[in-house]
């Protein structure tokens, strides 16, 4: 069975705006809750009081519903990066945090662990990095893996261990493919992101082809890592149910796209499937069309430029990942698409 791995943030729940009732578990065969923090002695992070807890029991419980359901906590994320480097520099503090992070699956009957580093020897705004991540993060691997192993020949249940990975050449070359993926039960590639508030002109965050040489897509990224070994069943390919918009564009000779815009991106409210093309739509007057080279929908209003995923481009996206034969896709992230539209085209394709 392909994989359908949801990252499920918890603030739009702590916030109100999503439930895990919302949650349709016969959709999904993973669920990554996002996301644990983690201190640079290597202990992970995850005492966040009662509403957490609650919310970690009912997880737990939707395996109830669907037998086959894998729950998984994910540590670390954009915002939460910045003390993985000090946590994989060090024996004794790559060994706390496999630790805790077997401690916690126990406590809360959870089924894995997932490690979003952003990123390795990159680092990011203000993400301490360093040139051993490389090494390091290979070794922070080895330790949770072992400590998982010891479990399961204690209780016989196998414990999950999968990644977020970047995209382009820099984030593949910064991994030591080859030693990690015997460590790993699956790899999220992040295949969005490829323009966002950074940019200085409108482009698609999601493309799956490129739009011209040496331009970064859904399908180059795949493409690095399999030329780096790492076997297509152990891929997963990223959607992102949320889109990417800018202000003040010019319409060009494309509708706003590749178009300079206002800087900052864009300003207001999130920009979720669900809120795209149940409210902005109509509201601010936007015509969609659709990118027959990135296979990508966007829309503009004269003004307004936003690049998102539809039923359309996820369709062919998942169509292209049983194409390449991968082991399936993931997505980010749950709220976008509380109403499951997206889910249940997936769905229905994968059937």
């Amino acid at each position: 069975m392909k994989r359908v791995v949801a990252y499920l943030a918890s603030w739009p729940i702590t916030e109100g705006r999503v439930s895990v009732q919302d949650i349709n578990p016969q959709l999904l065969t993973h669920i990554n809750y996002s996301f644990a923090n983690l201190k640079p002695d290597g202990e992970i992070i995850t005492d966040f009081g009662a509403p957490e807890e609650e919310i970690y029991r009912q997880l737990s419980c939707m395996r109830r519903e669907n037998p086959h359901l894998r729950v998984l906590l994910s540590v670390g994320g954009w915002g939460w990066s910045g003390s993985f480097s000090d946590a994989a520099a060090y024996a004794e503090s790559r060994e706390r945090f496999a630790e805790t992070a077997l401690r916690f699956l126990l406590r809360w009957e959870f089924d894995g662990l997932d490690i979003d580093w952003e990123f390795p020897v990159a680092g990011g705004d203000g993400i301490r990095h360093r040139p051993e991540d490389r090494e390091n993060f290979t070794r922070l691997l080895q330790a949770v893996r072992q400590k998982f192993d010891e479990q399961e020949q204690k209780d016989g249940k196998h414990y999950l261990l999968s990644m977020a990975a970047g995209i382009g050449k820099q984030a593949v070359q910064n991994l030591e493919l080859t030693k990690i993926e015997p460590l790993l039960d699956f790899i999220n590639v992040m295949t969005y992101d490829f323009a966002g508030s950074w940019s200085k002109q409108t482009a698609h965050p999601s493309p799956l082809y490129p739009e011209g040489p040496g331009q970064g897509c859904a399908d180059s990224s795949i493409r690095l890592y399999l030329q780096g070994g790492i076997p297509a069943e152990k891929l997963n390919l990223g959607l992102n149910f949320s889109g990417r918009g800018w202000h003040k564009v010019p319409a060009g000779d494309r509708h706003g796209l590749h178009q300079p815009c206002a800087p900052g991106g864009w300003k207001g409210e999130p920009l979720g499937f669900c809120h795209i093309t149940g409210t902005l739509i109509k509201q601010k007057n936007f015509v969609r069309y659709f990118d027959e080279q990135a296979r990508v929908p966007y829309l503009y209003n004269g003004t307004d430029f936003i690049s998102y995923e539809d039923e359309e481009s996820i369709a062919e996206k998942v169509q292209y990942a049983q194409k390449m034969g991968l082991g399936g896709i993931m997505f980010w992230e749950f709220s976008g698409d509380r109403e499951t539209v997206l889910q249940q085209r997936i769905a229905e394709i994968l059937r």
